[in-house]
């Protein structure tokens, strides 16, 4: 090849990987930098309701059998999900996808996980500890709770909206979500996720670091 040929084909060939390693770069600064969404009203809602949405005030109780209340996750950055134990079905498995967030990080006190029963009636304190111990979790870090059903669906449905309909809390009424949910320490929720999938869960541990760097 002559030099004249060299040189066109190394310049073609620059002209070609510029622009793509520019894109890779812009994707990758975009996806360390750029802020998580802040989800508003409009989740709940058939209109464009701007209006903010902050998660509720709570008081249930844990697996010790201890009073737990949102004061003890005040600022705080925390993944919800709605599980309960007799589930065979997705439950087992988010709660070994959770591992992962509370492994990556065991040694960082800005984040908690809570989990809550939508079976309040068959999980109790005790059921709940069981659980926890059978998949050896670290309840340092990790809170399942139970108590008034009522409250604990219109949490899912008016806090963390993980499931529509009416708040009922009656004997009929079941919520059955696979989806955890990231909350900042201004109580607001930046992002949904599903915790089957761990390809998602590993997504969602990124945005935990992100929104720990958030100014």
């Amino acid at each position: 090849m002559n030099l004249k040929k060299h040189t066109t084909l190394l310049i073609s060939i620059t002209l070609v990987a510029i622009p793509m390693l520019a894109y890779a770069v812009v994707t990758v600064l975009q996806s360390e930098y750029e802020k998580l969404p802040v989800y508003n009203s409009t989740l709940n809602t058939n209109k464009e309701d701007k209006t903010p949405h902050f998660i509720q005030s709570f008081g249930l109780i844990n697996q010790d059998a201890k009073s737990f209340s949102d004061a003890d996750v005040n600022n705080k950055i925390y993944v919800a999900d709605f599980f309960f134990t007799s589930c065979l079905s997705v439950c087992p498995k988010m709660t070994n996808n959770l591992k992962l967030v509370q492994d990556a990080f065991k040694s960082d006190d800005n984040v908690e996980i809570i989990s809550l029963t939508v079976d309040p009636e068959t999980d109790t304190a005790q059921r709940l500890k069981w659980y926890a111990d059978y998949f050896n979790i670290n309840t340092n870090k990790w809170n399942f709770l139970t108590g008034d059903k009522n409250e604990i669906y219109k949490l899912a449905r008016e806090s963390f909206y993980v499931s529509a309909g009416n708040v009922d809390g009656g004997a009929n009424d079941f919520i059955h979500s696979d989806k955890l949910v990231l909350i900042d320490k201004e109580k607001q929720i930046r992002g949904y996720y599903t915790g089957t999938e761990k390809n998602d869960v590993e997504k969602l541990i990124h945005d935990i670091k992100k929104l720990e760097n958030e100014n």
